[in-house]
């Protein structure tokens, strides 16, 4: 653009030529000044601070998700992950507020047995006695409940109560000190295998990726596992560990 400008000013008498220049002159500052203003560059991924913050965030993650594992009384039955650095987007429409950041999620895919109702609402006490919150605060919805509002729904539509769990809602993810607590209702349906198939990916953030290592779950020893079992379901924590 300041090419074409800078064009059509040399042709211009000499008295004018002096007036645009003139008038040029501050669009071209401020074009530099924007140039310099714009977001920085991507993190690397294998730099020591990065990949320390990397292991720390990925042990804060792994524990939590043990516990809500054995919150659960569950049997893991696969694992996986994904870690990914990914540009945020800031500008009249979204604002992020970051300009890169990276996040590892961990998953399992675990399964039990015996009365499933009973199971979540225990699990849903447990978390909250343990930190967990809703997001936002407080909560609108829980998984509990959101349980007990659409079972009788679900046995209606499928006439009984041997329907896909997977056809059951969840909640937003859970949050505690910066870690994201992920649920989701799984099987060897068509829906729940879809469900274990992205399943570890990320679930915040923007698209815009400028590294990423994901770690599928080996979905056809999962959907094994699941036509086995009562129940399956799916487990994931997500932990920031770079944002700037």
């Amino acid at each position: 653009m300041l090419v074409r400008q800078r064009e059509e000013v040399q042709a211009l008498p000499r008295r004018l030529r002096r007036d645009s220049t003139a008038r040029l002159l501050p669009v071209a500052l401020l074009c530099v000044a924007l140039a310099g203003c714009g977001p920085d560059p991507p993190p690397d991924p294998r730099a020591d601070d990065v990949s320390a913050a990397r292991r720390d965030a990925t042990a804060r993650a792994d524990d939590e998700l043990e516990r809500a594992v054995a919150a659960l009384g569950a049997t893991v039955v696969d694992r996986g992950s994904d870690d990914a650095c990914y540009e945020g987007q800031n500008n009249w429409k979204v604002h992020d507020g970051y300009d890169h950041r990276c996040t590892v999620r961990r998953v399992a895919a675990v399964t039990f047995a015996g009365d499933f109702r009973e199971r979540i609402d225990e699990f849903d006490k447990r978390l909250f006695a343990g930190g967990w919150g809703c997001t936002p605060s407080p909560c609108r919805e829980t998984n509990a409940g959101l349980v007990e509002e659409y079972w009788p729904h679900r046995a209606a539509e499928y006439g009984g109560t041997d329907f896909p769990i997977s056809s059951l809602p969840t909640t937003p993810p859970y949050e505690k000190d910066g870690l994201y607590l992920d649920l989701r209702y799984a099987g060897a349906d068509r829906a729940g295998q879809a469900w274990v198939e992205g399943w570890h990916r990320r679930r915040r953030g923007s698209l815009f990726e400028s590294f990423r290592e994901p770690r599928p779950l080996d979905l056809d020893a999962v959907v094994r596992h699941a036509r086995g079992s009562r129940y399956l379901v799916l487990l994931a924590v997500e932990a920031d560990y770079y944002d700037h």
